[in-house]
Parts: structure tokens; C-alpha cells; sequence
């Protein structure tokens, strides 16, 4: 109990009830706000401590790798080592160009994917987009444009 909320009881003894609720209220809100603080940072700190845990990959035989992230499924070859290694390791390739997409691309826009790979920024500008605007994806690398693909559609996108 805080100084001034014991302040505050000992002193509603000579209060009106109109006075008593305005106090009462007073608090409340300061609980309210203090409680709606501590949910959003412990709601965070079980993100970060739980994010390991929700990423899998599943083997699909022919290369291929599906992997969950923080932008979807994607199918990955399992040549690329360096590609699996980080997004086992934290779910994404390049944090910060995500952020950027997801930021500055709203419903309706257009984003261009030149040389797409399997589709990482691609999904990226989908989900941000939120299944609204265009986006045109291009991979010339025929096997990496059948991961995009298998990618895309995994993840409820058209073609």
C-alpha cells in the first residue's frame, strides 16, 4: 500500500460520500493504468522468452525445408545453410528491412520484390498489406521461384 493511499483512507473517516467516491476513483485509475503497464511488459518478456519455442521445421523431402517465422511458412532449400541457421535461430533473415516493410507499406499499396528468393519480403509486404494491394515478385532462379511459390500459397497469398 502507498504512503498517500494510507493518507487517503485515514482521512475518508471525515469525508462525504461523494468525496469518498472521488478518491476511490482516483485510485482506481492509477491501479487500472498501473495494471495495464505490467500486462503489456510481461506480455512482451513472454514473447521473447517463448519465440524459440514456436518455431519448427518440417523436412518435406526434396531439398525442401518449411519453417515457421515471424512472417509466416516458408519453404526454404536445404542447401542454404546460412538461411536455415538464422531462421532457427531467430525467425527471420534481416530484422530490420522486415520492420521497415511492415512500417511503411499499408492496404492498397504496391511493392515490387525484385529477386524475391523464397519469398521472405514478399510475405513481409503481404502481411502488411493485409491481403490488399499488389505485390509483384520476381525470381529468375527457377528453384528458388518454386519455394516462393509454394511459400506464397502456404500462406493463403494469390498468385
Amino acid at each position: 500500500m502507498t504512503e498517500r493511499l494510507r493518507q487517503d483512507l485515514i482521512r475518508a473517516h471525515g469525508l462525504s460520500l461523494q468525496e469518498l467516491q472521488g478518491v476511490l476513483t482516483e485510485h482506481l485509475q492509477q491501479i487500472q493504468t498501473y495494471a495495464s503497464g505490467l500486462c503489456a511488459r510481461l506480455d512482451r518478456i513472454e514473447q521473447h522468452n517463448f519465440d524459440p519455442f514456436r518455431r519448427t521445421a518440417v523436412s518435406f523431402g526434396k531439398g525442401e525445408v518449411l519453417f515457421t517465422s515471424e512472417v509466416g511458412c516458408v519453404f526454404c532449400s536445404t542447401s542454404d545453410h546460412n538461411v536455415l541457421a538464422r531462421l532457427m535461430d531467430t525467425g527471420e533473415l534481416e530484422r530490420g528491412a522486415r520492420m521497415l516493410i511492415q512500417r511503411f507499406l499499408s492496404p492498397g499499396d504496391v511493392f515490387v520484390d525484385v529477386g524475391a528468393s523464397f519469398g521472405f519480403y514478399t510475405l513481409s509486404a503481404a502481411r502488411a498489406m493485409q491481403g490488399c494491394g499488389k505485390i509483384i515478385a520476381f525470381e529468375p532462379f527457377e528453384p528458388a521461384r518454386r519455394l516462393l511459390e509454394k511459400s506464397v500459397c502456404m500462406n493463403g497469398f494469390q498468385k
